[in-house]
Protein backbone atom coordinates (compact mmCIF):
# COMPACT_ATOMS: atom_id res chain seq x y z
CA UNK A 1 0.00 0.00 0.00
CA UNK A 2 2.76 1.95 0.71
CA UNK A 3 3.73 2.62 -2.88
CA UNK A 4 0.50 3.68 -4.08
CA UNK A 5 -0.45 6.94 -4.56
CA UNK A 6 -1.76 9.06 -1.80
CA UNK A 7 -5.09 10.19 -3.82
CA UNK A 8 -7.09 9.37 -6.66
CA UNK A 9 -9.37 12.28 -8.31
CA UNK A 10 -12.52 10.96 -10.27
CA UNK A 11 -13.75 13.17 -13.41
CA UNK A 12 -17.21 12.03 -13.17
CA UNK A 13 -20.54 14.16 -14.02
CA UNK A 14 -23.08 11.73 -14.05
CA UNK A 15 -24.81 10.74 -10.02
CA UNK A 16 -25.29 7.08 -10.80
CA UNK A 17 -21.93 6.09 -12.40
CA UNK A 18 -20.31 7.60 -9.55
CA UNK A 19 -22.18 5.81 -7.10
CA UNK A 20 -21.92 2.92 -8.91
CA UNK A 21 -17.85 3.07 -9.05
CA UNK A 22 -18.33 4.57 -5.24
CA UNK A 23 -19.84 0.88 -4.64
CA UNK A 24 -17.36 -1.05 -6.33
CA UNK A 25 -14.42 0.57 -4.74
CA UNK A 26 -16.16 -0.42 -1.16
CA UNK A 27 -16.24 -4.04 -2.45
CA UNK A 28 -13.09 -4.40 -4.57
CA UNK A 29 -10.84 -2.26 -3.09
CA UNK A 30 -12.42 -1.04 0.59
CA UNK A 31 -9.21 -0.25 2.12
CA UNK A 32 -8.62 2.45 -1.02
CA UNK A 33 -12.04 4.39 -0.67
CA UNK A 34 -10.44 7.14 1.47
CA UNK A 35 -7.85 8.14 -0.93
CA UNK A 36 -10.98 8.59 -3.46
CA UNK A 37 -12.27 11.66 -4.70
CA UNK A 38 -14.97 12.37 -7.48
CA UNK A 39 -14.54 16.29 -9.37
CA UNK A 40 -17.18 18.19 -11.52
CA UNK A 41 -14.19 19.99 -13.50
CA UNK A 42 -10.76 19.16 -14.27
CA UNK A 43 -8.66 21.82 -11.61
CA UNK A 44 -6.67 24.57 -13.54
CA UNK A 45 -3.44 22.98 -12.47
CA UNK A 46 -2.26 19.71 -11.43
CA UNK A 47 0.74 17.44 -11.43
CA UNK A 48 0.14 13.50 -11.96
CA UNK A 49 -1.01 11.46 -13.85
CA UNK A 50 -4.47 11.11 -16.43
CA UNK A 51 -5.53 7.51 -17.58
CA UNK A 52 -8.18 7.19 -20.11
CA UNK A 53 -9.03 3.81 -21.29
CA UNK A 54 -11.19 3.70 -24.38
CA UNK A 55 -12.59 7.41 -23.10
CA UNK A 56 -11.91 9.06 -26.95
CA UNK A 57 -14.01 6.61 -28.78
CA UNK A 58 -17.33 7.42 -26.58
CA UNK A 59 -16.78 11.36 -26.89
CA UNK A 60 -19.53 12.14 -29.21
CA UNK A 61 -18.09 13.50 -32.31
CA UNK A 62 -19.33 15.86 -34.90
CA UNK A 63 -20.62 13.70 -37.86
CA UNK A 64 -19.56 15.72 -41.06
CA UNK A 65 -20.04 15.06 -45.26
CA UNK A 66 -19.29 16.36 -48.74
CA UNK A 67 -21.77 14.59 -50.64
CA UNK A 68 -21.10 16.08 -54.86
CA UNK A 69 -25.02 15.85 -55.28
CA UNK A 70 -26.33 16.80 -52.60
CA UNK A 71 -26.97 20.64 -51.65
CA UNK A 72 -25.24 22.13 -54.27
CA UNK A 73 -21.92 19.90 -53.39
CA UNK A 74 -21.48 21.89 -50.59
CA UNK A 75 -20.29 20.66 -46.36
CA UNK A 76 -23.12 18.92 -44.67
CA UNK A 77 -23.44 17.45 -41.24
CA UNK A 78 -25.69 15.10 -39.99
CA UNK A 79 -28.09 16.17 -37.72
CA UNK A 80 -30.81 14.46 -35.63
CA UNK A 81 -34.40 14.61 -35.88
CA UNK A 82 -37.59 13.25 -34.29
CA UNK A 83 -39.57 10.80 -37.08
CA UNK A 84 -42.84 9.81 -34.85
CA UNK A 85 -41.44 7.61 -31.71
CA UNK A 86 -38.28 7.30 -33.60
CA UNK A 87 -34.84 9.88 -34.22
CA UNK A 88 -33.41 10.04 -37.58
CA UNK A 89 -30.37 11.07 -38.77
CA UNK A 90 -30.83 14.01 -41.32
CA UNK A 91 -27.99 15.93 -43.53
CA UNK A 92 -28.14 19.90 -42.87
CA UNK A 93 -26.13 22.18 -44.25
CA UNK A 94 -22.50 22.75 -42.94
CA UNK A 95 -22.69 26.34 -41.74
CA UNK A 96 -19.29 26.36 -39.41
CA UNK A 97 -16.51 27.82 -41.32
CA UNK A 98 -13.88 26.56 -38.42
CA UNK A 99 -14.97 22.43 -38.77
CA UNK A 100 -15.58 23.33 -42.89
CA UNK A 101 -11.92 24.55 -43.13
CA UNK A 102 -10.72 21.30 -40.60
CA UNK A 103 -13.26 18.84 -42.69
CA UNK A 104 -11.26 20.30 -46.00
CA UNK A 105 -7.86 19.66 -44.42
CA UNK A 106 -8.14 16.06 -43.36
CA UNK A 107 -10.63 14.68 -45.91
CA UNK A 108 -9.94 13.10 -49.34
CA UNK A 109 -9.94 15.98 -52.06
CA UNK A 110 -12.19 14.43 -54.33
CA UNK A 111 -15.90 12.02 -54.37
CA UNK A 112 -18.35 11.72 -51.69
CA UNK A 113 -17.48 11.19 -48.52
CA UNK A 114 -18.51 10.84 -44.41
CA UNK A 115 -16.21 10.91 -41.82
CA UNK A 116 -16.34 12.04 -38.19
CA UNK A 117 -14.81 14.89 -36.35
CA UNK A 118 -14.14 14.31 -32.66
CA UNK A 119 -12.77 18.16 -31.72
CA UNK A 120 -14.36 17.88 -28.11
CA UNK A 121 -11.79 15.18 -28.04
CA UNK A 122 -8.99 16.93 -29.17
CA UNK A 123 -10.15 19.82 -27.00
CA UNK A 124 -10.36 17.54 -23.96
CA UNK A 125 -6.40 16.61 -24.39
CA UNK A 126 -5.69 20.07 -25.09
CA UNK A 127 -7.10 21.20 -21.80
CA UNK A 128 -4.82 18.18 -19.89
CA UNK A 129 -1.87 19.80 -21.50
CA UNK A 130 -2.22 23.08 -19.98
CA UNK A 131 -3.37 21.87 -16.50
CA UNK A 132 -0.36 19.18 -16.78
CA UNK A 133 2.60 21.23 -14.76
CA UNK A 134 4.07 18.95 -15.12
CA UNK A 135 2.27 14.87 -15.15
CA UNK A 136 1.37 12.37 -18.09
CA UNK A 137 -1.27 11.56 -20.14
CA UNK A 138 -2.14 7.91 -21.30
CA UNK A 139 -5.16 6.29 -23.46
CA UNK A 140 -5.60 3.20 -24.16
CA UNK A 141 -7.96 2.54 -27.22
CA UNK A 142 -9.10 -0.29 -29.75
CA UNK A 143 -11.30 1.80 -32.70
CA UNK A 144 -8.90 4.01 -34.21
CA UNK A 145 -6.58 4.90 -37.41
CA UNK A 146 -3.44 6.79 -37.73
CA UNK A 147 -4.70 9.02 -40.78
CA UNK A 148 -3.59 7.38 -44.45
CA UNK A 149 -5.82 8.71 -46.94
CA UNK A 150 -9.24 7.40 -47.48
CA UNK A 151 -11.30 4.92 -45.16
CA UNK A 152 -11.59 1.34 -46.09
CA UNK A 153 -14.96 0.63 -47.54
CA UNK A 154 -17.04 -0.83 -45.18
CA UNK A 155 -16.20 2.65 -43.39
CA UNK A 156 -18.39 4.54 -46.35
CA UNK A 157 -20.58 6.30 -44.20
CA UNK A 158 -18.56 7.08 -41.33
CA UNK A 159 -17.23 4.95 -38.39
CA UNK A 160 -19.97 5.57 -36.13
CA UNK A 161 -20.87 2.35 -34.71
CA UNK A 162 -23.82 1.39 -31.96
CA UNK A 163 -23.42 -1.57 -30.06
CA UNK A 164 -26.17 -3.41 -27.75
CA UNK A 165 -25.07 -6.29 -25.31
CA UNK A 166 -21.64 -7.13 -27.71
CA UNK A 167 -24.01 -7.01 -30.65
CA UNK A 168 -23.47 -4.44 -33.28
CA UNK A 169 -26.25 -2.61 -35.17
CA UNK A 170 -26.78 -0.61 -37.81
CA UNK A 171 -28.76 1.90 -36.08
CA UNK A 172 -27.19 4.18 -33.61
CA UNK A 173 -30.28 5.79 -33.10
CA UNK A 174 -32.22 3.15 -32.32
CA UNK A 175 -32.43 2.45 -28.43
CA UNK A 176 -31.26 5.89 -26.91
CA UNK A 177 -29.60 5.56 -23.29
CA UNK A 178 -29.20 2.02 -24.22
CA UNK A 179 -26.43 1.44 -26.92
CA UNK A 180 -22.75 1.84 -26.57
CA UNK A 181 -22.20 4.27 -29.22
CA UNK A 182 -18.54 4.53 -30.87
CA UNK A 183 -16.68 5.91 -33.31
CA UNK A 184 -12.72 5.40 -34.39
CA UNK A 185 -10.24 7.43 -33.18
CA UNK A 186 -8.03 10.17 -35.68
CA UNK A 187 -4.79 8.98 -33.60
CA UNK A 188 -3.08 11.66 -35.55
CA UNK A 189 -5.40 14.85 -34.56
CA UNK A 190 -5.16 13.53 -30.87
CA UNK A 191 -1.66 13.40 -30.90
CA UNK A 192 -1.49 17.01 -32.80
CA UNK A 193 -4.09 18.69 -30.10
CA UNK A 194 -1.96 17.20 -27.59
CA UNK A 195 1.15 19.20 -28.63
CA UNK A 196 -0.60 22.15 -29.09
CA UNK A 197 -1.69 22.18 -25.16
CA UNK A 198 2.23 21.51 -24.59
CA UNK A 199 2.48 17.82 -24.26
CA UNK A 200 5.46 16.25 -25.55
CA UNK A 201 4.42 12.14 -27.46
CA UNK A 202 6.92 9.72 -25.82
CA UNK A 203 5.37 7.22 -27.37
CA UNK A 204 2.79 5.23 -29.35
CA UNK A 205 2.58 1.20 -29.23
CA UNK A 206 0.58 -1.84 -29.41
CA UNK A 207 -0.98 -2.90 -26.26
CA UNK A 208 0.99 -5.95 -25.94
CA UNK A 209 4.19 -4.09 -26.69
CA UNK A 210 3.50 -1.79 -24.23
CA UNK A 211 2.57 -4.31 -21.58
CA UNK A 212 5.54 -6.26 -21.68
CA UNK A 213 8.19 -3.27 -22.01
CA UNK A 214 6.51 -2.29 -18.66
CA UNK A 215 7.14 -5.78 -17.40
CA UNK A 216 3.53 -8.09 -17.70
CA UNK A 217 5.82 -11.14 -18.26
CA UNK A 218 8.00 -10.74 -15.39
CA UNK A 219 4.93 -10.16 -13.00
CA UNK A 220 3.42 -13.65 -14.41
CA UNK A 221 6.55 -14.86 -12.96
CA UNK A 222 5.24 -14.06 -9.21
CA UNK A 223 2.43 -15.99 -9.69
CA UNK A 224 3.62 -19.27 -8.82
CA UNK A 225 4.93 -22.57 -11.00
CA UNK A 226 4.39 -22.90 -14.45
CA UNK A 227 1.77 -26.12 -13.92
CA UNK A 228 0.02 -24.22 -11.11
CA UNK A 229 -3.62 -23.19 -11.42
CA UNK A 230 -3.02 -19.63 -10.61
CA UNK A 231 -0.53 -19.07 -12.88
CA UNK A 232 -2.25 -20.81 -15.42
CA UNK A 233 -5.45 -18.44 -14.86
CA UNK A 234 -2.72 -15.17 -15.33
CA UNK A 235 -1.30 -16.80 -17.74
CA UNK A 236 -4.79 -17.08 -19.55
CA UNK A 237 -5.07 -13.34 -19.17
CA UNK A 238 -1.78 -12.34 -20.28
CA UNK A 239 -2.08 -14.16 -23.56
CA UNK A 240 -5.41 -12.38 -23.89
CA UNK A 241 -4.26 -8.90 -23.14
CA UNK A 242 -0.97 -8.80 -25.37
CA UNK A 243 -2.15 -11.33 -28.16
CA UNK A 244 -0.69 -9.70 -31.42
CA UNK A 245 -3.99 -11.00 -33.27
CA UNK A 246 -6.14 -9.99 -30.43
CA UNK A 247 -6.29 -6.96 -28.18
CA UNK A 248 -2.64 -6.90 -27.88
CA UNK A 249 -3.02 -5.74 -31.61
CA UNK A 250 -5.96 -3.96 -32.01
CA UNK A 251 -5.60 -1.86 -29.17
CA UNK A 252 -2.94 1.13 -28.99
CA UNK A 253 -1.36 3.14 -26.41
CA UNK A 254 0.09 6.73 -26.19
CA UNK A 255 1.63 8.50 -24.10
CA UNK A 256 1.88 12.04 -23.51
CA UNK A 257 4.33 14.24 -20.99
CA UNK A 258 4.82 17.30 -20.06
CA UNK A 259 8.27 17.99 -18.07
CA UNK A 260 7.69 21.45 -16.76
Amino acid sequence: MDCLPERYAILELSPALRERQRQTLRDMVPDLISRVEWLDALPETFHGVVFMNEVLDAIPPRVIGRAVGCIGGTWVEHGVKRDGHRFVAVPKPLTDSALTKLAAARFPAQGDYVAELNTAGEALLETLGRCLTPGSTLFVNDYGFERDGVLPPQYANGTLRAYYRHRLLNDPLLWPGLLDITAHVDFVAMAEAAQRGGLVLTSFQTQGAFLQKHGILEELTQCGAPEEAAYLTAAQAVRTLIDPEAMGGIFKVAEFRRLA
